[in-house]
């Protein structure tokens, strides 16, 4: 079973991002994140989800969340999932450029 996120360990602003966090931010293993990338990159439907994510995401003042983001990975697991979120849809995706 794996571990669900507890929105109230989430900044307000993050919040309704949270069904983004939970699917794309594969916190196991690089090999997982790599796996999520192959399945959107194929699949035009997640794509579009994705970029869709990606303008809601881009809307949120990174004020209301730059520094609870930039706290330790490993004491946050809500902080982990949205760092691998975000690890893939603008370091391997580059979403934002799509």
């Amino acid at each position: 079973m794996s571990q669900s996120m507890n929105p109230k360990n989430l900044p307000a602003s993050l919040r309704p991002l949270l069904p983004l966090f939970e699917k794309w931010g594969h916190v196991g293993s690089d090999s997982g994140r790599y796996t999520l990338m192959d399945r959107a990159l194929k699949d035009p439907n997640e794509m579009a989800e994705l970029k869709a994510w990606h303008t809601e995401w881009s809307q949120i003042d990174i004020k209301t969340y730059g520094e609870w983001y930039d706290g330790s990975l490993s004491e946050c697991y809500e902080r982990a999932k949205v760092y691998f979120t975000d690890m893939l849809l603008y370091g391997e995706l580059e979403i934002d450029k799509r």
